[in-house]
């Protein structure tokens, strides 16, 4: 997932109900979005992070719980 491709599909702003722009955006390899730096025109910024990763015993990478982008996406407009 690139961010051009992720930008254009986010909930507008909860405050002003602008466009955000996606200023940052880190994966973790088999897990998902696990930050997200989000702006908006009116001058409000949000820095979203997933909820912790367990390892198994082999090392395999475990979501628990939502990643960032399900963080921003789930929330009411």
């Amino acid at each position: 997932m690139m961010i051009n491709d992720l930008r254009d599909q986010l909930k507008p702003c909860p405050f002003c109900g602008r466009k955000v722009n996606l200023a940052s955006l880190q994966m973790g390899s088999d897990i998902g979005v696990t930050r997200m730096d989000i702006e908006c025109a009116c001058g409000i910024s949000f820095e979203i992070y997933a909820d912790d990763v367990m390892y198994s015993a082999d090392g395999t990478p475990h979501q628990i719980g939502l990643t960032a982008l399900e963080k921003w996406e789930r929330r009411s407009e």
